[in-house]
Order: C-alpha cells, then structure tokens, then sequence
C-alpha cells in the first residue's frame, strides 16, 4: 500500500463541478452528469452502472430498490436527477424515466409498451430480485416470446429478510425466475465489469436476446470507492456500437446456450479483456478445485486468493451460471481432478449450480466427487466462512491481505457521524489508493447505529485493525472484537462534559460480559478523554471532532508526524470552515500528550460472575435500513391556566352557573376504582439485593371486575414530602388553583390546586426528554445557564444530554436545582412537565377464587446513578411503600394472555422472576374449575431464578398446586444454585418428549412472561416440538412459519418487557 502521506493529486479525479453535496452515505456526492464519469472514479458500482444504461437507453423502467431513493425531496432517484437536469444520453436524447413500485403484474407494463415501441427499440429494466419475481408469472403466460423482447433486465440481488429483520445480499430468488424463464444471466463482480456488462446486456437487448445482468445488491448500491479505467461516454458509444456489428450477422445462427459466450468473446476482442462463462485460477492440474459462483466481489476475491497459498488447489469462478455450458465447464476439468467442492448459495436445500455439474459431467463420461458446500440464501460469506471450508477440504494458512481495514460504530444521530466520511475524503487524495466506503444503518439497536466499515488498498476478507465506538455503553451490546485482528486497536469516545475515570468507567460502564471479553481476547482499550482536550476557541466549535481524526490517525498510521496530521485534518475539512494549520497543530500535541488514555484489562475480570440478564449472547449488527433512524419531535399541545383564587373558588361555589362537575381523575380515558391495601409483604429476604413484594386490594363494593390474564392499572402518586421540598425550593404557593384541559376533551376544564397537579398529576420524578431543555431555556435568566441549556439542546451538546439523562439520571427536581434562574410560572410549569403515566402490572389472582381481591407480584426497580445515589422506578416504589389501609386509583386493562377456550387443553407457563404473577393467577382458575367438577388439562410451570432461597417466589403455592392435582409439573431453573448454569430453556428441553404431546397433539397453549433475553431461546425450544411431531408423522414443515401461525393463533402468547 502506497504512504498516504504522499502529495495530493495536483488533477481532480471527479470534478467538484459535477458532483452533488457529500453525505454520511455518499462522501464523495452524486455525480451530476453521466458524461462526467470517466476515468478514475469516487462513486458507487451501482451509480456507474446507472449511468451506462442512461447512456444506452431511450426508455428505463426503473423499479424501487432499498436504498435506492436519496432523502432529498426534489429528486426521486439519481436516473430522474439525470433526467430533470435534461442530460442527453448517447443518442443525444434525454432518456424517459419510469419510476415504479413493486406490485403483481408488473411484467403487463413492459409488454404494453413494447408493443407500441418503435421498431428496433430497446428498453433497460432496473429491479431487484423481488421485483423480478412479480413478473415472472406475466412472463410465462407470453410462451417463450419474452425470450426474443429487446429487455435488458439490471437485476440487483438485494432483498429483505422479513424473518430476521435486516437487509441481505442474494441472488438464489433471481436465479430461479432466470432458469424458470429460460434467460441468459451474465454475472458483474465489480464496479467496472458492471459497466462493460451493462454495455453488452443493451447490445443483446438491441438484437432481441433478453438477458438479465445480474450484480450484488448491497455493496453494489451503498460502497463508495475508488474505481479505475472507468470508459467515458465517447468510448462507451463507439464499443456499443462494434459489438453490435459484430454480433448482427452472428447471433441468430449459435445455438441459445451459447449467445453469452459469443457476446463476452467479441467484446474481448474489442476491449483486450479476458471475460469466460467459466473463469479458472491456480493449476489446471488441480487434484482438488472449488467451484464458486457469487455475485459478491469479497466472495469471488477470496477465492481468487487460494492458488496463491496452495498450489494444488484451483479456483473456477462461474460468470453465466445460466445457461450452463456444459463443453466450456468441462474442458477446465483435467483427468488430476479428484474433487470439486461446488461453493454458492442454495435456494431452500437445493445447490443448482452443483446438479448442473453433475449433469455435465455424467453426459461426458467424467465421473469426479462433487462436494456441496452451499450456504443458506442471503448469508454473506466472508473469510470466516472461506477459513472454515478450507479446513475442511484442504490444509492451508490465513489468507493475507495487502491493506487496512477500519470500522466506526456511532448512534445514527450523533453528532459525530460525518467524521468517517471526513477521513476518507482525506484518504481519496491520496494518488494510487484504492478506498471502499460502505456505511449501514440497523434502526432497531440503541434506537438506531451508523456503521462504517472503510477498506485502504487492496483488502481480503473482514479482519480490522481500528474499531472506533462512539460510546462505550455499545460494547456492552455488540461484540467489537469479533472481526478485529490480534493486533487491532479499540478506540473509545469519551463524554466532553464528563471527567475521566478509569474506575467507574470498568466498574459502571463495562458489562461483566464485556469485561470477561477484553480480557479473554487480550485486549486493552484506548479512550479519548475529550474532557481533557476540551474546546479551543480558535477550531471554531470542531475541537471534539478534529480529536477523533488525530486519534484515528495515530492508531490506524503511527508513522505519521504532527504536520502530515494537520494536513490529513485541513484536507477532510476542505472549504468548509477556515482554519488555522497553527491551530490545528497546538490541538494534536495536545490530544497525544493528555487525550490518548490506555484501559488494560485484567486477567481478574474472568473471574467475573455474570448477572443472569447478562448471560445471553452479543447483539449481530443487523442492517436493517439505509437511513438513520426516523425520529420525530413530540409536541405538548397541553393548554395550562392559572387564574386567580377569587375566580376559581366562583366556579366551585356556583357549579350549575359555571357548569363545573366533580369526577374521580376526570384526566384519565379508563374507568377508575378506589380500592385499600389489604396485605403488602416482601418476599426475597430483607438483605437481597432484589426487593420483590406481593401486595393485595381489597375491592369490596368498589364494582371492579377482572378476567384472567388481565392487568391492574395503577396510577402512582409522587412523595408528598418531596413535592413539599419542591414548592419551598421554587418558592410557590402550594394552595394555588391550577386549570388544565383535560386531554380527552378540549372544552373541559379541571381544577385542582398546585400541590395536588403535582403529586397526582406531574411526573416531577421522572427523566426529562430533550423538547423540556427547549423550553426551560425561555424562562432562564442567568446567560451562562441559558447558555448550558441552549447547548444541551445543540448536535454539539449531545453527549451533555445524554449524561444527564443516561448517566447521572436526572429528574425535573434536579434540573431545577441545577439552572437556579430558571423559574417558569406556575401555568408554565404544569405545562411544560409532562403526566404521570399510569404502570400496569399483571394480574396474580383469580376473582373466582378472590372475589373481593385483587393481588400483585412486583420488584421495586432501582438502580445506581454515576453520582452514587439510589434511584428508584416511581411507580414501584411508591406501592411498595404502601401501608396497610392506605387508598389508591387503580383501572382494568385487557390483555392477550387468556387460557385455553377448553378446559381440557393442556397448558405450558414460562414465567421469569416477576413474569410468574399472570400463571398463578391460571392455576388458581384451574383450581376452581376442577372444584366445580370440571375437567382440566395438564399444566406445566416453568420457572427461573438465581438461587431458590432468595427468589423462589410463590414456592408454597406452586407445591399446593402440585398436591392438589392442578399442577402437572414444575421445572424450576435456579441458575446459580450448581456449578453448571441451569436456565429456563434447559429445563423446557429435558421434556421435549413430553411437550410435544401437549403441545402437538393436544392443542396445548404456550406461554411467556417476563423479560426479553430467553425468548429466541425459548422459540426455538418450541420449534424442535413442532419438527419432533412433524419427524413422528412423516411430514416436513417450516416449523418457524408454524410458531408464528400458533401466535397468530393465540397459542404462543409472548407478555415480555
């Protein structure tokens, strides 16, 4: 790899002229003129692709594609961007754009317009692999004719997978619609080769041969990277145009297996290119050779490297999967070959490309071992998978790589999620470098991550030497050091508003899971303490950023001095902001001398004791979207009065002439009971860390009525004594009269005083959200504060906000104590705090069984902030510190969690510490339908915990119920109780045998209740049920399809939180 301290190029290799605005998905912009891309190239395959069919075409139905669409509002797509800029294409026309949907009987659009199409026409159709699959059944009704269509069909092997949520590269689904219609598929592995087989794809199209161009999905879309020997559009025309004339008088007279064959060996002899259906690396002598065919580059190129490391070893790569020429396969197999290990991605259980194999050569009395070694539709197969395959077939060492490999992981919203981007825009100066760009975005981690995985020089496989994390809190969710190499670096963002502290940040911060990791791997972190740098006034508010840069490039280039560091960071700026090389100097001394923090860690930590939720494996960064995650602004549009005394206490005194009516909470939507506390007992012993308690309400002559499975909504009162100390410290007047209108009907009116809106009615206690810094700063007097509160609210006050918020966890009463001067009305207060929200709890009883009760099971959340002080869940520890006799709001809410419409049908609970309240209340209904002489199905409990001493909660009832025949089984799991960990998943297997009766065969219902973490455990218990019933009845199943039918069936009920 060249030095990237070299002099920049003097020549621009895309004109700035003709390139839209960088952006964190495309840092080099979008080329603004197809003419313009020529040369070398900063842009996506994809983006060369487009243009060369723009460049070709008259006519392009363009159907959507993920990530196709920009966010900007006045441009669709970068085809339509072309078109309103009345770019003309080779035939000096401004080609006519189609912008379509996916939908059934998309193919009837293309006939249509073929059919009045002028003669001789062509026409491009850019889709993905779903898009073709639509058409696939309007294709065949046209018998073969589709065959002789000028169609050139771009097809992109992109999907989504609906089952796991994210994003896939595959090309199996398009394959199948490909050999089902009988059409060639030429395969491009690169940016260039997207264009040389776009070319000739258009000129096949021309002469009536339909084909389909097949590239990959993902990286062809989203890597941005440095692409060589790119034609310009004059040589683009005078290509086209050759191969035409040398295929007019050919085509028709080969045979169809052979068309592609024909296409590729002109263009060769156009181009001085080598391109075969079937392209052999290493010896042809080979006793072993794998077979591969990808549209993923990284797959193809990894295997190109094999011969390198093992002489015996050969490589074909197949380009035209379809159709297979069985004389062009064969005669790259020689009489040495002992075996073929065909390497591509099945379609269900089934490798085509393998039984095309076979078939040829059986037909040619070649008789050799052909190996599957095909992996499941949309995996992507990277050198892992590439390591593990060779193991398996030959002995081999690592294949090496000739560059660097860097990846960023920032919340998608950060404010520092343009600094990869900056960096490689610094990088693509550099002459002679080669760069892939690729950022992804998975919205359903952290409310939403931006990675990007950036590659300098000629890079094999996924191992990475720089990971940067945004906050350490994500390593706690992702396994970072998963793909980084033995020799690779962590670098860790640390909060500007925050002082370092290396013991809270490994004993508060680091999960034990992430701790045991570190060290099980050997690795030590480097954390950027950007308190310490803190902010010099003549970087012009890019202090933090130009931190991270000269972190990046001390760790990624040690080799690099202070003045080849100024000018990487002048360079990622650019024209964006005028800053002093001076500056920028003084600033990277100062973050080597006192910003680079090393954490080791420690051969103690694995030794750790994992806390059970944290026993569960590390979150796979999915990409799930390419775009951050949406987030919208909430608006309060609460009205708030204060009148004064003398006019409220008029409305109180003539009721009828005010229309003033008096109602239990008239601000909540359900209907509400008084009910008393009867019984309020702790169950986990007093010197346990978990305070669990059960508490009982008597509701006699209250009318409450509750079904099984449903929850108590309670409505929680703040600290009467901490409301008090509140309105001292904001000096009101707690016997003012406050009107509010009511949430369910803008002309209602409700009066209360001060003191009571803020102990029934306001979260006082809770955590505010960011719209509350907004419109507290309005009402700040002191500037230095206003300041604060102006920053918080910023991009640059992110981290600031999220200390407050996720670190020292502060409510309304600190904030109010921390900015002083910051003192709204009291009609502004009450406005601007959002409501108590009421917590719902699920039911523990039954009422046939307790008619005039109501019970609860419920932990006391409670958590340490990083100032040391005890914080507490508001609604969990006001009921548990409920007396005996005390009087609370309480309301019904529904709930999916019924028994069995017959009594007879067996049941199966899995319940998790306080997720066993609802399945007490079931076997106490079972227990009454069996006093009433009914017949009741089996019941099996499943239950886990940490020790049975401390949380072996409603232990009594569950031996009772046994006794008394209600119970069938109890599987307890007590995690920590044996040397070996023992989960809920573990105990619901050792009756695999048992469950698949009731389960299977009895219409049994499942259920879950508790936490999140065993739930895809637990599924995939429920799955080897239903394949163990599917083995004994000889049938096969998709038993994933089959759970998702039992929850739409109401038989596998999930309440987790």
């Amino acid at each position: 790899m060249p030095s990237i301290s070299q002099r920049v190029e003097e020549h621009s290799i895309s004109s700035s002229a003709a390139l839209t605005s960088a952006s964190i998905s495309s840092p080099f912009g979008l080329p603004l003129d197809p003419h313009e891309l020529k040369g070398k190239a900063l842009t996506t395959p994809y983006n060369l692709l487009l243009s060369t069919n723009y460049l070709l075409s008259n006519t392009i139905f363009n159907y959507k594609l993920p990530g196709q669409f920009e966010e900007s509002e006045n441009i669709d797509n970068i085809l339509s961007l072309w078109a309103n800029l009345q770019r003309k294409n080779l035939n000096k026309k401004t080609p006519k754009i189609h912008n379509l949907d996916i939908r059934s009987g998309s193919g009837d659009l293309l006939f249509g317009y073929l059919n009045n199409a002028k003669e001789h026409e062509h026409i491009s159709v850019v889709l993905s692999n779903a898009a073709l699959t639509h058409m696939e059944p309007v294709l065949l009704k046209y018998h073969g004719t589709y065959n002789s269509l000028p169609i050139s069909f771009q097809v992109s092997a992109v999907d989504f997978n609906s089952q796991n949520g994210n994003l896939v590269s595959t090309s199996a689904a398009a394959l199948s619609v490909a050999r089902n219609l009988k059409l060639p598929v030429l395969t491009s592995f690169n940016g260039v080769e997207a264009q040389h087989f776009s070319i000739v794809s258009s000129v096949l199209a021309q002469l009536k041969v339909a084909n389909v161009h097949l590239f990959d999905g993902l990286a062809s879309l989203k890597t941005n990277q440095t692409i060589g020997a790119v034609l310009p559009s004059s040589q683009i025309d005078e290509i086209s145009k050759k191969l035409y004339a040398a295929l007019s008088d050919k085509i028709e007279k080969v045979h169809s297996t052979s068309k592609i064959s024909l296409a590729l060996s002109e263009l060769n002899k156009i181009l001085n290119t080598n391109y075969q259906p079937f392209e052999q690396y290493g010896d042809k002598n080979a006793e072993t050779t794998f077979v591969v065919y990808s549209t993923s580059e990284q797959t193809v190129n990894l295997f190109k490297q094999i011969p390198k490391i093992n002489s015996k070893v050969g490589v074909i790569v197949a380009r035209v999967p379809l159709p297979f020429e069985t004389a062009e396969f064969n005669k790259l197999v020689f009489k040495n070959s002992k075996k073929l290990v065909v390497v591509t991605e099945a379609l269900g259980a089934t490798n085509s490309l393998k039984l095309d194999i076979q078939a040829s050569l059986f037909f040619d009395g070649v008789f050799i071992e052909v190996v599957d070694a095909s992996y499941p539709s949309g995996v992507e197969f990277g050198a892992t998978q590439l390591e593990s395959l060779l193991n398996q077939h030959i002995l081999t060492s690592e294949i090496a790589s000739a560059g660097s490999f860097f990846r960023f992981i920032t919340n998608d919203n950060s404010r520092f999620i343009d600094v990869p981007s900056k960096i490689t825009h610094s990088l693509s100066l550099v002459p002679d470098l080669n760069i892939k760009y690729r950022p992804k975005f998975d919205n359903s981690l952290n409310a939403g991550l931006f990675q990007v995985d950036l590659q300098v020089g000629n890079v094999v496989g996924n191992r990475v030497d720089v990971t940067f994390v945004e906050d350490a809190a994500i390593l706690n969710k992702l396994n970072v050091l998963k793909d980084l190499k033995p020799s690779g670096s962590v670098l860790v963002l640390g909060a500007v508003d925050e002082k370092f502290d290396e013991e809270k940040l490994i004993t508060k911060t680091l999960s034990t899971k992430t701790k045991q990791l570190l060290a099980a791997k050997k690795f030590n972190l480097t954390f950027l303490d950007l308190n310490a740098i803190g902010d010099e006034e003549g970087t012009k508010g890019r202090t933090s950023s130009i931190a991270i840069q000269v972190a990046f490039w001390k760790l990624a280039y040690p080799e690099l001095d202070v003045a080849a560091i100024v000018t990487k960071i002048l360079q990622a700026f650019g024209s964006e902001a005028e800053l002093l090389a001076a500056v920028i100097a003084e600033e990277v001394e100062k973050i080597q001398e006192i910003g680079l923090k090393e954490i080791k860690y420690s051969e103690d930590w694995l030794k750790l004791e994992l806390a059970e939720e944290e026993d569960v494996p590390f979150a796979e960064f999915k990409e799930t979207s390419f775009k951050p995650n949406p987030r919208e602004d909430f608006i309060d549009e609460t009205v708030v009065k204060v009148e004064n005394s003398n006019q409220v206490t008029k409305k109180l005194m003539f009721k009828e002439a005010y229309g003033v009516d008096t109602a239990l909470r008239p601000d909540l939507p359900v209907e509400n009971f008084i009910v008393k506390v009867k019984e309020n007992k702790r169950l986990t012993p007093a010197e346990y860390s978990r305070n669990i308690f059960h508490i009982e309400f008597d509701i006699t002559g209250t009318g409450l009525k509750y079904n099984i499975g449903e929850a108590l909504g309670v409505h929680g009162r703040n600290n009467p004594q901490l409301v008090d100390q509140f309105i001292e410290l904001y000096g009101l007047n707690p016997n003012d009269l406050v009107e509010v209108v009511s949430k369910e009907n803008e002309q209602i009116f409700e009066i209360r005083t001060l003191r009571q809106a803020l102990i029934e009615n306001i979260d006082l206690l809770g955590k505010p959200p960011k719209r509350f810094y907004e419109s507290l700063a309005e009402f700040t007097k002191d500037d230095k504060e206003k300041a604060k509160l102006t920053e918080l609210v910023s991009p640059a006050g992110a981290e600031l906000l999220k200390t407050f918020q996720d670190e020292k966890f502060y409510n309304y009463i600190d904030i109010f104590e921390i900015f002083k001067s910051a003192r709204p009305s009291a009609q502004d207060l009450v406005q601007i705090i959002p409501p108590l929200k009421r917590r719902e709890y699920s039911i523990a009883s039954s009422q046939k069984l307790h008619p005039n009760e109501v019970h609860l099971l419920i932990v006391v959340v409670d958590w340490v902030d990083t100032n040391g002080n005890v914080r507490y869940g508001q609604c969990s520890k006001y009921l548990s510190d409920l007396a005996v006799g005390q009087e609370l709001v309480v309301s019904v809410k529904p709930s999916i969690m019924k028994l069995p419409p017959k009594t007879t049908q067996p049941i199966v609970m899995a319940g998790l510490g306080t997720g066993l309240a609802p399945f007490k209340a079931f076997l106490e209904e079972r227990q009454y339908q069996l006093e009433q002489g009914q017949e009741i199905g089996e019941a099996y409990l499943y239950l886990g915990s940490r020790h049975k001493r401390e949380e072996y909660l409603y232990g009594e009832y569950w031996e009772s119920f046994m006794a008394a025949g209600v119970l069938t089984h109890l599987g307890a799991a007590f995690s920590r109780d044996q040397p070996q960990k023992v989960y809920i998943q573990d105990k619901i297997r050792e009756n695999i045998n048992e469950l698949t009766e009731l389960i299977a065969q009895k219409t049994g219902h499942f259920y879950l209740c508790g936490p999140t973490w065993p739930v895809p455990d637990i599924t995939a218990c429920l799955e080897d049920v239903l394949e163990k019933d599917a083995g004994e009845r000889g049938v096969k199943i998709d038993s994933a399809k089959e759970v998702e039918e039992m929850k739409e069936d109401g038989r596998y009920v999930l309440e987790v939180y």
